[in-house]
């Protein structure tokens, strides 16, 4: 009677806690137009940058005129989220942002330009094409040089660029050019992967790659790793030819290929299914040794695709987010998808505690699949907690009621990650702040720090996780170290009992189906000396 009494006024203390990882802050920036932006820390400063895209002209937060028609826009805050200056950097056509990074207190920009001399751009576009043009600033936001990389036929698709251990700058982009421009390198197919490595002193191209087959190669990633070796992952079609010695699956899988410090292909290996990993080519990120491949599936159980597709097969073919760890060989662990009816999008994986990542990426579905939190408008953010085994321990959608895409990396400090990218809704949904203009900037902060740990039990070896949290009815107890036999018994809010189990010594997982509706349920894990309770949301 005792328990039941603690227990029902631990819930009455606590009945307004949030059911989910809450927003804690929450701004818009933007102007008239449309504009977007991502988050970049400045090293050694509470200060940091937003990084983006804009074709506002002055109105809103932004101070200054467009060149032309997209322009990079750059704004500085502070720790409270203040604007301290924003900049516009452009010519007269459209300057697509990709990547950003900063090494030794210069802040490297990498964009696709078409604009001729003209606004900020000092550097004619090579043969009227699409460039990548990368730009270094100092902190203050002044040009202390810039550089176009091209060809004939332009270099105008996704792009990101690395620093190296000798303090070269290592970028990637899409190329269908031949041997023209600054480019001396042979167009193997109707598009492939250009990889440049180049002085971060003044942009001077050191060594070169063209890597692709006679099909088409669409690039998306670089990721150097601590054995001096590099990652290059994209979309590549089915054939084998020139770099290419995986057949692949499908139409399009996700390529991934190594290369040593000279650029000469090592390795090479297709990911995907029967169907379609085409959306973007896949992410990839290194974690505590392991490897994740991020990337959006529509293929059935097929090819090294074993988790299933929640997706329909229509004129569309809805999408999935595709999950895939590997070890250090490339050799796959496990694959999970996470996804419903509509298009899921996968974006990336990020470690939040050893045994905590975070998924995110953008949905256009309802509560369906695996999908147990709401729609709120036409594309939301979804974001899913999951451990290291796949498993999902928590998930919540971001939106309002019409599109909301946060494709920006998050920033990750203990446990709040701050997320940021383009929206378009009015305040609805969870959106609390309204719009400038088409698309503004929409930034959240989000604390997920009570989703990232297993709970230690006091005086025992024990630890236990209770996930997913909210659920849709299945609920697992996973223990660690359980030392005793225990008791697991479920009460309703008014301290009713529901049912009991008992569990026995060096139990690892039990599984639970509490398909009771919308409501709180509470519990409690009883042993010896084990006593730990809590609440478990069902909707």
């Amino acid at each position: 009677m005792k328990f039941l009494v603690l227990l029902f006024s631990f819930f009455l203390a606590n009945i307004s806690l949030s059911q989910n990882p809450p927003i804690l802050w929450q701004q818009n920036i933007g102007g008239s137009g449309s504009d977007w932006l991502s988050k970049l820390d400045i090293p050694g400063s509470t200060d940091y940058f937003l990084i983006g895209n804009s074709d506002s002209n002055i109105s809103g937060d932004k101070t200054e005129n467009s060149r032309g028609f997209s322009d990079i826009w750059i704004v500085k805050m502070d720790i409270n989220h203040t604007i301290l200056w924003d900049r516009t950097i452009g010519g007269d056509q459209n300057d697509f942002f990709r990547t950003a990074f900063i090494q030794n207190d210069s802040l490297y920009l990498l964009a696709a330009s078409a604009s001729s001399i003209s606004g900020e751009k000092t550097i004619a576009a090579i043969n009227n094409s699409v460039d990548a043009w990368l730009l270094c600033l100092d902190l203050s936001g002044n040009i202390l040089w810039q550089e176009v990389y091209g060809g004939d036929s332009g270099e105008n698709n996704l792009a990101q660029i690395i620093a190296l251990p000798n303090g070269n700058l290592l970028f990637g982009i899409n190329s269908s050019s031949g041997i023209s421009g600054n480019k001396t390198e042979v167009n193997i197919g109707l598009a492939d992967f250009w990889i440049v490595e180049i002085s971060s002193v003044d942009g001077s191209i050191i060594n070169q790659k063209t890597i692709g087959s006679t099909q088409n190669e669409n690039f998306r990633q670089i990721l150097y790793r601590p054995n001096n070796t590099i990652l290059v992952t994209g979309m590549a079609q089915q054939g084998v030819s020139a770099d290419k010695t995986d057949n692949g699956f499908g139409y399009a899988d996700v390529w991934v290929v190594e290369l040593d410090m000279n650029l000469n292909v090592l390795s090479d290996k297709c990911f995907g299914g029967t169907g379609s990993e085409s959306n973007f080519g896949g992410n990839i990120f290194e974690i505590n040794g392991f490897y994740y491949l991020m990337t959006s599936s529509s293929s059935p159980i097929s090819g090294n695709k074993t988790a299933p597709y929640f997706g329909s097969f229509d004129a569309f073919d809805r999408p999935d987010y595709w999950l895939v760890k590997m070890d250090s060989n490339l050799n796959i662990i496990w694959d999970r998808t996470y996804g419903g009816n509509v298009d899921d999008n996968g974006g990336g994986v990020y470690q939040l505690s050893n045994n905590r990542l975070l998924i995110t990426g953008n949905s256009e579905t309802n509560i369906n699949g695996n999908k147990t939190s709401p729609k709120y408008g036409g594309v939301d953010t979804w974001f899913l907690i999951i451990d290291t085994a796949g498993v999902i321990i928590a998930q919540e959608t971001y939106g309002g009621s019409l599109n909301d895409n946060i494709g920006a990396l998050p920033t990750l400090t203990n446990g709040v990650f701050y997320l940021s990218g383009a929206s378009d809704s009015p305040i609805s949904g969870v959106k609390s702040v309204p719009t400038n203009g088409g698309f503004d900037a929409w930034l959240m902060e989000i604390d997920a720090s009570g989703f990232l740990n297993t709970e230690k039990i006091e005086g025992v070896n024990t630890t236990i996780s209770v996930y997913p949290n909210p659920s849709s009815g299945e609920v697992n107890f996973k223990f660690a170290d359980l030392e005793e036999d225990v008791e697991v018994t479920f009460y309703s809010v008014d301290g009713k009992t529901l049912f009991s189990d008992k569990i026995q010594s060096n139990s690892v997982l039990k599984s639970y189906d509490l398909k009771v509706g919308n409501q709180m349920i509470l519990y409690s894990v009883e042993g010896e000396r084990i006593n730990y309770s809590g609440k478990i949301l069902i909707r």
